[in-house]
């Protein structure tokens, strides 16, 4: 019998987990939650059913609420959450990130409304930011957690903080709490099991990789709930219990099982009772659960050789995305090999669907909270213990505004509040490659990412992961028929052809960052940088920068490398000094309103403040007191600032001197004779005209101390300045030639 599954992100989230990953999800906190809600209550569920939408291409679940309290408006007794997915027949459909519930579950809904038909009459409803819409309770030890935050205790910590935000208290609905009547009785249960080893200590999951647990006081019947790993999708703050059936033995003193999928990096616990030691989960696998078994999957070939993504015209627009997309892609196909192409058109295509194309989108409709989804399809074939699955299809689908962030689309790194696309894209690439989340921050596999974080190259173990998963779709058998994928070859997996290429300036400066930008074709994986005499003197990331104490002529090398293809070019990079400034005044102390130029040299182009001269000389009349500064610029480097200050003294006028009879000019304005007369001067006079630069135009000197004739009819119209050097100092004079 033919079977068909539809998992999203990772489908060990509909497999075995307690609580929603916060793969590819940013918070939405209970303070925008219980706003945007129509109704918050505590309930359990007490039953499910499932049902196709009326377009039948959609499974969805109705899950059966016993409503113990009401937060947020009086709801009915009884009410009705529709969550994404279900079996329907030999159909089966689970999403993630998404709101997975079981028939026990208990915790606080935050609901919106919801348009499905009812299953079981009831008022119907939905979870707000879906997997965030529900606090799930941990009743034998009076606890709560939810994706993103948890509760220490029920009573003092979880109900407070819903009254705080609603501004009233809670209405009790059942006349008896069967709620607190199970957290009382949790509270006295003691754990009688004591864990004494375990072996190995590192293990992978899902990949029926058998865990051997000695102990005391394990009971005599193999009960799969009594078993706990630590939930890979919550980074450890629940607990997984395996299926049944991958019990593999179990006596009071001994248990074998099957590490299952979902299970992470932590403490392991029998009938409440914790290892002392720490189980290490390097990767897990997605399986699929079908007749209470869990199977391991294969990708298969398409008729390309595997799998081929084709853009939504709307995404492939978006070329920085496209590029980061790309860079994803490589960093699988070059490592494991996996058989990914792109298709050379583009499709309307803009939400995840069983269409049989493999479409990569932008989504505005995903649930708030929701960065991304990868939704695999499972085809399956066989019945019982004996079924096989495989991958039919894959869609990748993002939101174009995560939330109150942005996406950086790299190759430069993100800010606080930006979210890195290409970190979230090798990300679902590697659940469409079948690994499944782990604890391990160091992982791209690791089952959260927050704003401002980069995480896009493969680490160990990834690349193992990826590769027993390759291993495995060499394997005859277990496609129903279908050809097995073909693994890319080490001298072709670069999408295009590899070419190392940089930008960057053909000169620098000593002592100055000189910044080096990867201008590559074909989408390299992997970068290395020589920089001889330089520091640093190599890197490895995409994009670096260098800066040299000494002038010359520098040779910068790229390696750019593709799996096992690599290309490498280089260029030379002049590295010049910065020029050496001298500035020098005709005069440091003037009077206010006079005259003085600043004379710069040492570079070929100048900036002077305050002002906006460029040139080397700078003329200025400053009111007060200033200081004035030059920086010089030689073979596109520039130097420090240089500083001159300028002392402004209050100074006798023109004014002045002419009623104290010590210098007079006049006729002034003139049309080219001035008489210069002092009346109490006892030596020669010695005259400079200056114009309005500064510089010197004409001078003269008379013998007579008491009276000079000026001849400036050959000068050309304008102001001038007339220094006059008597024996008690220099005067100097604005005058006019017309």
């Amino acid at each position: 019998m033919m079977k068909k599954l539809l998992l999203a992100c990772a489908l060990f989230c509909a497999a075995a987990s307690y609580l929603p990953a916060q793969c590819l999800m940013y918070p939405v906190l209970l303070s925008d939650r219980v706003p945007q809600s129509d109704l918050v209550l505590e309930g359990k569920v007490i039953d499910q059913l499932c049902f196709w939408n009326a377009e039948h291409n959609r499974i969805y679940t109705s899950n059966l609420v016993d409503v113990y309290k009401t937060f947020k408006n009086t709801g009915a007794s009884y009410i009705e959450v529709i969550t994404e997915g279900g079996v329907v027949g030999d159909k089966k459909q689970a999403v993630h990130p998404g709101l997975s519930l079981r028939v026990g579950d208990v915790g606080v809904f935050t609901l919106v409304s919801n348009s499905q038909p009812a299953q079981f009459g009831k008022p119907v409803y939905e979870a707000y930011a879906s997997a965030q819409g529900f606090i799930r309770y941990n009743l034998s030890e009076n606890r709560a957690t939810e994706p993103f935050d948890s509760y220490s205790s029920i009573t003092a910590g979880l109900y407070p903080a819903i009254q705080q935000l609603t501004g009233s208290n809670y209405v009790q609905l059942k006349a008896v709490n069967p709620l607190q009547q199970s957290i009382t009785a949790g509270n006295t249960t003691q754990a009688v099991a004591a864990i004494t080893s375990f072996t190995p200590t590192t293990i992978t999951a899902g990949t029926n990789s058998v865990l051997t647990i000695t102990g005391t006081s394990f009971g005599a019947t193999a009960t799969a709930s009594l078993v706990g790993f630590k939930n890979a999708d919550d980074g450890g703050a629940t607990f997984i219990s395996p299926l049944a059936s991958e019990i593999v033995s179990w006596t009071n003193t001994q248990i074998q099982v099957k590490v299952p999928d979902g299970a992470g990096t932590g403490v392991i616990r029998v009938n409440g009772s914790n290892s002392t030691g720490v189980l290490t989960v390097p990767y897990a696998h997605i399986n699929v659960t079908s007749g209470g078994n869990a199977f391991m999957t294969k990708h298969i070939s398409q008729g390309s050789g595997g799998y081929v993504w084709t853009y939504n015209a709307s995404f492939i627009a978006n070329t920085a995305a496209k590029a980061a997309f790309e860079r994803s892609m490589n960093s699988w196909r070059c490592n494991t090999y996996v058989n990914w192409s792109l298709a050379s058109g583009t499709s309307n295509i803009a939400s995840a669907a069983n269409d049989g194309v493999n479409i990569v989108s932008f989504d505005a409709t995903l649930p708030t909270g929701v960065l991304g989804r990868c939704t695999n399809y499972f085809q399956g074939c066989g019945s019982g213990t004996s079924m096989s699955w495989y991958v039919s299809e894959l869609d990748i689908v993002f939101d174009p505004t995560p939330g109150s962030g942005t996406w950086q689309y790299g190759p430069s790194n993100p800010s606080g509040s930006q979210y890195d696309f290409e970190s979230v894209t090798v990300h679902e690439l590697g659940h469409g490659h079948e690994l499944g989340h782990v604890i391990n921050s160091s992982d791209l596999m690791h089952y959260a990412i927050a704003a401002g974080q980069v995480k896009r190259n493969l680490n160990t173990d990834d690349l193992n992961g990826g590769l027993a998963v390759m291993n495995r779709n060499a394997q005859a058998g277990g496609t129903c028929g279908d050809p097995l994928m073909t693994p890319l070859a080490a001298s072709s997996c670069s999408l295009g052809s590899l070419n190392a290429a940089m930008s960057s300036a053909a000169t620098g400066c000593v002592n100055q960052a000189i910044t080096l930008t990867d201008a590559s074709s074909g989408t390299p994986t992997s970068w290395s940088w020589s920089m001889p005499g330089g520091t640093p003197s190599s890197a490895t990331t995409q994009n670096a920068s260098v800066t040299y104490a000494t002038t010359g002529s520098k040779v910068v090398s790229l390696t750019v490398t593709s799996g096992t293809t690599s290309s490498t070019t280089s260029q030379t990079i002049t590295v010049n000094a910065a020029p050496t400034l001298s500035v020098t005044p005709t005069a440091t102390t003037i009077c206010t309103g006079q005259l003085v130029v600043l004379k710069a040299t040492g570079a070929t182009s100048y900036a002077w403040t305050p002002g906006s001269g460029s040139a080397a000389n700078f003329p200025v009349t400053p009111t007060a007191t200033t200081t004035y500064s030059v920086v010089g610029t030689a073979n596109s480097c520039s130097s420090a600032p240089t500083a001159v200050v300028v002392t402004v003294t209050t100074c006798t006028g023109l004014e002045d001197l002419i009623s104290h009879n010590e210098l007079s000019v006049y006729p002034n304005p003139s049309t080219g004779i001035f008489t210069i007369s002092s009346a109490n001067n006892t030596g020669k006079l010695d005259i400079t005209v200056l114009n309005m630069l500064g510089q010197t135009v004409k001078t003269e000197s008379s013998k007579d101390s008491k009276l000079a004739v000026l001849d400036m009819s050959t000068c050309s119209k304008g102001v001038y300045y007339v220094k006059v050097q008597m024996n008690d100092g220099a005067k100097l004079v604005k005058v006019i030639l017309d």
